[in-house]
Parts: C-alpha cells; sequence; structure tokens
C-alpha cells in the first residue's frame, strides 16, 4: 500500500488572537470554511451573489449565530450582495424571521417545492409560542406537500 503525502504547498496557517499560528491542518473544517467563505467576500472582486450549501457545516452553534452576524455585517456595506444559504441548524433559522425562512422539499416526481415558514397553516396560532428554528424543527417540511393535495 503506497502511502499518501500532503500536498504542502496547499498548507496554511492562522493566527488565533490567544493561541496564536496554527497549521492549516490543526484547524477544525468549520473554521476552513468560514475562512474560505470570508476570504471570498473579502477578495478585491468579491461575487454579487453567494451560493452556500450547509452553511452550518462543522460549525459550532454559537459560531453559527456569530458567521450570520458578520454576513449581516458585509451585506449592509454592500447592499448589492445576494446570499442564499441552505441550513439544517434551528440556530441559523433562529437568526432570521419566520417571513425569511424558505422551507424546501420535494414533489413525488423529484420537483422542488417552496413556501415561506410563515405560510405554515397554523402559523398565527404557533408564532408567540416558539422562535422561528423551534417551529422549523418542529413543522418540518411534510405540511408544503400537503398543502398541494399530495
Amino acid at each position: 500500500m503506497a502511502s499518501e503525502r500532503k500536498d504542502l504547498n496547499n498548507a496554511f496557517t492562522i493566527k488565533f488572537a490567544k493561541v496564536g499560528w496554527v497549521p492549516s491542518e490543526a484547524v477544525s473544517e468549520g473554521t476552513a470554511i468560514a475562512l474560505a467563505l470570508l476570504s471570498l467576500l473579502h477578495a478585491p472582486e468579491p461575487p454579487n451573489l453567494l451560493l452556500i450549501e450547509d452553511l452550518d457545516r462543522g460549525l459550532h452553534p454559537r459560531a453559527q449565530r456569530e458567521v450570520i452576524g458578520i454576513l449581516r455585517r458585509i451585506v449592509e456595506l454592500r447592499p448589492g450582495l445576494q446570499i442564499i444559504a441552505t441550513t439544517h441548524s434551528p440556530y441559523i433559522v433562529d437568526e432570521f424571521p419566520p417571513e425569511a425562512v424558505v422551507v424546501l422539499t420535494l414533489d413525488d416526481e423529484g420537483h422542488t417545492m417552496a413556501r415561506r415558514l410563515s405560510e405554515h397553516p397554523k402559523f398565527d396560532k404557533w408564532k408567540e409560542a416558539m422562535n422561528t428554528g423551534e417551529l422549523w424543527a418542529w413543522v418540518g417540511e411534510d405540511w408544503i406537500r400537503e398543502q398541494h393535495g399530495e
């Protein structure tokens, strides 16, 4: 069995305030992804549209909230920037009003169906009892299919 050698040309270090310099292979996947995302947004010619799948990937719940705060500040500085992200984290969903959360599911033919969380048939009844993440986690996505008669 041949041994694999790491490509050291892709290595980098990150300076942490209380720790000092840390090699890239020692940081978590979530840290590396967040760093890449923020580096992209601070590039000389950053994109105007950013699509992020599983924004919560590898991030502690507190870090998830911090990333949302940072992204909001970047959007304030760059009003033309649009960010569309998917998540399975109620902690991230909590950072948004129900009107801003779009729940997705697939129909029987594999087509995407979407509804705002605030369109749930019992939203008015539950909106005061639960925060956005709790409501989203509790109702799931089956209600979208039910509204379409599937």
